[in-house]
């Protein structure tokens, strides 16, 4: 079944490639839609967001700020300069997230850690909640041994590793 709104919960599915992740989402997404149930799948890339049943990248879904050139989103965030997402609180968008029974983050391994910090923020403001994401049930998904976090001009694996959500 699907949580409470009071309920915070973040899934993490973690698997080799080739081992049914996409398949099993899809299928986490066909089902809870069949029951009525409102499902938000997105990704950082717009390929990968293709790929899910209408899935949208992160940055149209919760309104992501786009960076400067030049800046650095790990600078920005550990110095608590963090842009805050477009989204306004009263808007239809707002109202669909409000109500949705869950929200599926894919290839989260490709997703700088500040954006998170950007969507938790987003949804306590949208969901008037301080529980983590604002008691929204997610799951992400991906393989950390694939794909890392994207850094436009990363000079070393340190910087991309900094990056992560797992850092």
């Amino acid at each position: 079944g699907v949580t409470h709104a009071n309920d915070a919960h973040l899934f993490y599915l973690q698997g080799d490639a080739g081992c049914g992740k996409s398949w099993t989402i899809k299928r986490i997404i066909a089902d809870l839609r069949k029951e009525g149930h409102i499902v938000l799948p997105c990704a950082f890339m717009g390929s990968v967001a293709n790929a899910l049943p209408r899935g949208e990248t992160l940055h149209h879904l919760f309104k992501l700020p786009i960076t400067k050139e030049g800046e650095d989103l790990l600078d920005l965030m550990l110095s608590n300069r963090l842009p805050e997402s477009k989204l306004e609180e009263d808007s239809e968008l707002a109202s669909i997230i409000r109500a949705a029974s869950l929200i599926v983050i894919d290839e989260v391994s490709m997703v700088h850690r500040a954006y998170f910090r950007i969507i938790n923020e987003l949804l306590q403001k949208i969901m008037k909640s301080s529980l983590p994401f604002g008691g929204k049930c997610i799951v992400v998904t991906g393989d950390f041994k694939q794909i890392p976090p994207v850094i436009e001009g990363a000079a070393d694996e340190k910087t991309t590793v900094s990056a992560s959500i797992l850092s």
